[in-house]
């Protein structure tokens, strides 16, 4: 019993430690309010019509891109973010899914190069601040539009 309870303290120092240091990631209030990416979505360029390219997005409809990605998470919308950090932003990122140390630095060097707040946690601020690959070259997310799901 008293080994189980020392274990549990142990623990909840170990993730303070992790809090205090921001190796972890909390949100903040505005980013809370923001739905988590569980899914991505097709979006094709306005002008001219043509290639389309995913964007980590919330599986409702219509599916809105703006949602966040928290470090420690790991599905397809982090993959999404991961192929375009690294065809857009030369990251060199395993694209494995898994948002870990370095999907987060990647994230913290975009936000850094356009002037936003520096937090590694990817959400709407982020996603309009990247390029994105649709197979011809890399975009502002502003150049695109909602033209289906992706899966």
């Amino acid at each position: 019993m008293a080994l189980t309870k020392r274990k549990r303290i142990i623990r909840l120092a170990m993730v303070a430690l992790l809090v205090g240091a921001g190796a972890v990631a909390v949100p903040t209030a505005a980013q809370a309010a923001v739905p988590t990416c569980n899914t991505s979505a097709i979006y094709a360029l306005e002008r001219p019509l043509g290639p389309s390219a995913p964007f980590p997005s919330v599986n409702t409809y219509p599916y809105q891109r703006s949602c966040n990605l928290w470090p420690g998470g790991a599905d397809g919308a982090t993959r999404i973010l991961q192929f375009n950090l690294n065809r857009c932003h030369n990251a060199g990122l395993a694209e494995d899914g898994a948002y870990g140390p370095a999907t987060q630095n990647a994230v913290r060097a975009v936000q850094s190069r356009a002037g936003i707040s520096v937090d590694g946690v990817y959400g709407p601020q982020t996603m309009n601040a990247m390029r994105w690959f649709n197979g011809n070259g890399c975009y502002s997310a502003g150049s695109y539009s909602y033209s289906g799901h992706n899966g």
